[in-house]
């Protein structure tokens, strides 16, 4: 993880954010994974980007899996794809990911945190090596803190392993493992607005309450689908769910409120 990165808002001081995450680019473009061609269908989401939101992002996040395996090679063709776009990109690594190699190619994109006039942007990465689940551990937990204690701005939390279950047995036993750890670091910090990770392949928006209901207010959850392929929802094994490549936008406003929405391309749309 590299330093702090300072951004420009758009409009009314707003900070329109696109999460794109689990891309899993397979070393040589086209070979499939899980039966698709991902990097096609992160190219037909960097299209339907460009045609659907209402104004230029002002930053992406890739939030983790940019690899399938963690070739250098699929790196490479991520950080093209990233050149075309008229926006600010900035990313984690997920467990499919190899952090150095990422880190080496993308250097400059890995910060810590990212500032706007009103909003912190907290990047916390969750990798174990050769694990598939996520911990962060008393060092990165400490670099939370330092981020949280260090601003008066708004808060957005961004991990790559969901902190909280998503109720598919198989995917639940690779979430984050010290996810309370991370909500007792946050909670007491009402600047905090929302948690967003990947990782699941699905859609969630959630609130966390923590052990004592009372003590805290509730921390939203958000959970993003892939731009890849999509796991199915509540099952007990693995199993490959029918909807289409998806990203997420984020609508961040100077007051602290976050308006958000996932958007779905059909599973066969056209297009190379």
């Amino acid at each position: 993880m590299e330093s702090a990165v300072r951004l420009s808002t758009g409009p009314e001081g707003a900070v329109l954010l696109v999460q794109i995450t689990d891309l899993h680019l397979p070393e040589t473009a086209g070979s499939p994974v899980a039966g698709v061609d991902t990097d096609r269908n992160l190219r037909k989401v960097l299209r339907a980007m460009a045609g659907s939101l209402p104004r230029k992002p002002d930053l992406i996040l890739a939030t983790g899996d940019i690899a399938d395996t963690g070739a250098a090679s699929a790196y490479m063709r991520f950080q093209q794809y990233m050149n075309e776009v008229e926006a600010p990109v900035f990313g984690l690594p997920g467990n499919h990911d190899r952090p150095s190699v990422l880190f080496d190619i993308w250097r400059g994109h890995v910060p810590e945190w990212i500032d706007t006039p009103a909003w912190r942007i907290v990047m916390l990465d969750s990798t174990l090596p050769g694990e598939d689940a996520g911990r962060l551990g008393p060092e990165r937990l400490g670099g939370l803190r330092t981020a949280l204690d260090s601003t008066t701005n708004h808060v957005l939390v961004v991990l790559h392993h969901h902190p909280v279950p998503v109720c598919s047995q198989w995917l639940d036993k690779y979430m984050l493992e010290d996810s309370s750890a991370l909500f007792e670091c946050i909670g007491g910090c009402e600047q905090v607005r929302a948690v967003l990770c990947g990782h699941v392949h699905q859609e969630l928006d959630g609130r966390h309450h923590g052990r004592d209901e009372s003590a805290h207010t509730p921390v939203r959850v958000l959970a993003s689908p892939s731009t890849a392929f999509q796991f199915a929802p509540r099952t007990r094994e693995y199993a490959l769910d029918d909807a289409g490549p998806a990203y997420r936008w984020l609508l961040l406003h100077p007051d602290g409120r976050l308006d958000t929405a996932v958007e779905y391309l059909t599973a066969h749309s056209a297009g190379p």
